[in-house]
């Protein structure tokens, strides 16, 4: 997902997520290059497991 959505990080990080990186000019959205927030959900993580 975008580093400017953050709407998409929050849902990211209520499930349980971990962020572990960014990676730049991943991602081309609109014709453009945009950075992309990496996190990782483990089943050990996942909120109500």
């Amino acid at each position: 997902m975008s580093t400017q959505n953050e709407a998409s990080k929050k849902v990211a990080q209520l499930v349980g997520g971990t962020l572990e990186g960014n990676l730049l000019n991943r991602l081309e959205l609109h014709g453009e290059n945009h950075d992309a927030c990496l996190y990782s959900v483990l089943s050990d993580d996942i909120i109500g497991n």
